[in-house]
């Protein structure tokens, strides 16, 4: 089949249109016998949310698999990182790491204080500018032309970031898992600025996001806004675009979502962010810098 990708993408998007029959069991699994970029064949599975949140499915899933080297065991995951504490054993370490952890309290609190802030804020008085990726300001078509810059100056816009609050317990046996773990959503937000510039230098964006990112982990905005998520979806609400990202395996796929009424063309966004990250793979690589090998698919 000709444009078997394009295909599967308009298939899986008129799901999302329709709502599960009612009357029937509340999931449903697709097989698109269709041969796509990455695969002989597509299987598309569509759950009610009664049925379990995101989380607790994918460990679901996970608990039926199996290592091929061992039919018998479960598959394992990375180990975690030493903590802090460990690497300090002696009378000295133990002051230094008693200062290194009033010296953490006290980002901790300053950053949670300052993102709380900026975020009621936000919520209540700082609006994003009104933007086409905001799902307003449609009729400005002026900005949209190729080649030109015609934004407007002092562009505030934020995105909008779920982060997963579950612990990492790793893959247990169904029956452990089914007894012990907990289901339902455990997700907050926290709000990350874009900085609309042009840079010399596409790894600038890198090295920003990374650094705010960061600076955000050392934070518990994520944890208050899930103490008031209900309240939060009703002052932020959802907007026009909707990005989601899956890295496994060293390959990273992106999946856009998009309201049709303000992006009718989303290939184009699409377009334009593979050449973005072609350009940050290519500043990579001139400055001799280490690269996994990695994979990227955008749907």
């Amino acid at each position: 089949m000709e444009q078997a990708d394009h295909f599967v993408d308009q298939y899986i998007s008129n799901l999302t249109t329709s709502p599960l029959d009612l009357s029937k069991p509340l999931w449903e699994v697709h097989i698109i016998n269709v041969k796509t970029f990455d695969a002989k064949a597509v299987a598309v599975t569509r759950i009610h949310h009664s049925m379990g949140d995101g989380a607790s499915l994918m460990s679901l899933l996970l608990a039926f698999t199996r290592k091929t080297s061992d039919p018998d065991a479960l598959p394992t995951l990375p180990a975690t990182k030493r903590k802090l504490g460990d690497s300090f054993s002696s009378d000295g370490g133990v002051f230094w790491w008693f200062l290194l952890t009033i010296w953490s309290a006290i980002t901790l609190m300053r950053n949670t204080l300052v993102d709380l802030v900026l975020f009621i804020a936000t919520a209540l008085v700082l609006k994003d500018t009104k933007t086409p990726m905001k799902g307003e300001n449609r009729k400005d078509e002026g900005a949209k032309q190729k080649g030109h810059n015609n934004l407007p100056k002092g562009i505030r816009l934020r995105a909008y970031i779920l982060v997963n609050l579950r612990p990492a317990i790793g893959i247990q046996d169904m029956a452990d898992m089914m007894a012990k773990t907990k289901c339902g959503n455990k997700i907050g937000d926290v709000l990350l600025p874009f900085t609309i510039a042009l840079q010399d230098d596409p790894l600038d964006y890198v090295r920003g996001a990374k650094s705010l990112m960061d600076r955000k982990k050392h934070s518990l905005e994520a944890f208050c806004t899930y103490l008031c998520t209900n309240l939060v979806i009703n002052l932020i609400g959802a907007k026009a675009v909707h990005l989601h990202f899956q890295s496994y395996a060293n390959k990273m796929t992106i999946c856009l979502s998009v309201d049709p009424d303000v992006y009718p063309d989303p290939e184009k966004l699409l377009d334009d962010l593979e050449d973005s990250l072609k350009l940050i793979h290519d500043a990579v690589v001139d400055k001799g810098l280490s690269i996994c090998c990695y994979t990227i698919n955008v749907h």
